[in-house]
């Protein structure tokens, strides 16, 4: 892929997300793991890209390629999910 093919993408700021997930996913630790086991994948990037990263919703909202709202909703039913 080249810079171009990425910054013409639909969300570069996705993409770039989700190329550093794949890229980190071999050194996951344990605690993180157990959110990708309880939380769908989004939910579990969104709880780490808040809490663990401790990024603003919004700027973690962009990093997700979401909306802002969008973003919050998934983190609060990952926050339910993960507590039930």
């Amino acid at each position: 892929m080249t810079w171009t093919e990425a910054l013409e993408s639909a969300s570069p700021s996705a993409l770039v997300r989700r190329l550093l997930a794949a890229r980190t996913s071999r050194v996951a630790t344990s605690r993180c793991l157990d959110l990708y086991r309880v939380l769908s994948v989004s939910q579990a990037d969104a709880v780490l890209l808040r809490y663990r990263l401790e990024i603003s919703e919004v700027r973690a909202a962009g990093i997700a390629g979401r909306h802002p709202e969008d973003f919050t909703c998934l983190l609060r039913s990952a926050v339910r999910s993960f507590a039930a």
